[in-house]
């Protein structure tokens, strides 16, 4: 019997699919880990997971970039401007908002 095993990303995605608390849990703690460490290929593959959960060809229509401009966007090699990952994440029904870093004390 052969029996079907998902990855991580498939159950994750899944997962993004139907909490939409869980997405912004993981968004924003995507965006504050990026601006701790700086790694861009995780904050990607977030923005990619979430995609995939909300669509991902309806969310590359959403954002008004070419298909394939927002696909390669999302690669992990992918070097989006700012313009583009605001494109993004407004397809996604978010936005950056700015706040103090916190100081250690």
């Amino acid at each position: 019997m052969d029996k079907k095993y998902r990855t991580f990303s498939e159950l994750l995605v899944e997962k993004l699919k139907n909490d939409s608390e869980l997405a912004d849990i993981f968004l924003r703690s995507a965006i504050d880990d990026y601006s701790k460490d700086m790694n861009k290929e995780a904050l990607l593959l977030s923005l990619r997971h979430l995609a995939e959960a909300r669509g991902f060809s309806k969310t590359a229509r959403e954002s008004g970039l070419t298909r394939d401009v927002f696909y390669k966007s999302l690669l992990p090699n992918g070097n989006p401007k700012l313009d583009t990952v605001m494109a993004i994440l407004r397809a996604l029904k978010y936005t950056i908002t700015i706040r103090p870093l916190e100081t250690a004390r």
